[in-house]
């Protein structure tokens, strides 16, 4: 896994910072250095193009704490390109305002013209009252729009991408981490005297949150020399989650004991592909579904 550390050319005077699901902020620089935070916490100030975690900048990467945190912590956290900043309030105020003045005032402007050549016709008094309550209409209609706008401030498309990376970043640890989740157990079968194993059955325990579409388990009896009796391949489908699934394994005269691993795993859901022939692949995400 590639790490990167970026050094902030200007001083970092306020920014934005999120849990995954929620944005908090701006909060200023020296507040922010008053807490301390999970590695996971990713962060956005003036000067970046997108959401960063908050370990890359170096500025900041002494305020990461040493308490354990939950999923997200225990692996690099997903970033995207696609994530989009928030805009402060600031440039968000001024944009808006200027825009909005604009419209208001040329629209207030337009109709002050008219109202102009009525003062020639309907008198003085009557233009002034009539412009006086035109603008003051025309301003509430700018001040309407501005406190809609601000209300607006909360970028919908952007917290719908921070909430993706962190489902990602969640299915990620669960692929990495694939063998505390799903585990393989035997009950206790039935040992023959004279050589023989009956009723045996094999359990396959899903605790992740996400369905195991498929699950295939090898099982080898072994006669009291440890050469091999007799193997079995046993399939295993849908195993929800918080869910165990038990199957029969075949009866075998001449077996006094086994062994059983799993050889091959699915889960669309957890976008997961595991197979024990690739169970020593390195990479970043080497289980993820190609």
């Amino acid at each position: 896994m590639l790490y990167f550390c970026i050094m902030i050319n200007k001083q970092i005077k306020e920014l934005f910072y999120s849990n995954g699901s929620e944005i908090f902020g701006p909060i200023s620089y020296e507040n922010f250095c008053e807490n301390k935070y999970y590695k996971s916490t990713m962060v956005w100030f003036e000067g970046i193009a997108g959401w960063i975690n908050i370990c890359d900048v170096a500025e900041l990467k002494h305020l990461v704490g040493t308490m354990p945190t939950p999923n997200l912590d225990s692996i690099q956290p997903q970033t995207s390109s696609h994530l989009t900043p928030p805009l402060s309030k600031k440039i968000l105020s001024k944009t808006n305002l200027k825009e909005t003045n604009n419209i208001a005032w040329f629209l207030a402007g337009g109709v002050l013209v008219v109202l102009l050549v009525g003062w020639f016709i309907w008198g003085k008094n009557d233009r002034i009252e009539k412009v006086t309550e035109v603008i003051s209409e025309k301003d509430t209609l700018a001040n309407s729009v501005l406190v809609n706008s601000t209300d607006s401030v909360v970028d919908i498309d952007t917290a719908a991408l921070i909430n993706n990376a962190t489902t990602e970043a969640e299915k990620k640890t669960h692929r990495m981490n694939w063998d505390k989740f799903v585990t393989l157990k035997a009950n206790k079968f039935r040992k023959i005297e004279f050589g023989g194993i009956d009723n045996l059955k094999l359990m396959i325990t899903n605790t992740s949150p996400y369905k195991i579409d498929f699950v295939k388990v090898y099982v080898e009896y072994l006669k009291a020399n440890n050469d091999t009796a007799l193997t079995a391949i046993l399939e295993f489908h849908d195993v929800k989650p918080n869910e165990t699934k038990e199957l029969f394994a075949p009866d075998c005269k001449r077996g006094v004991s086994l062994r059983s691993s799993i050889l091959n795993i699915k889960s669309y859901g957890m976008n997961f592909c595991w197979d024990k022939k690739i169970a020593n692949r390195k990479g970043e995400d080497p289980f993820k579904c190609k």
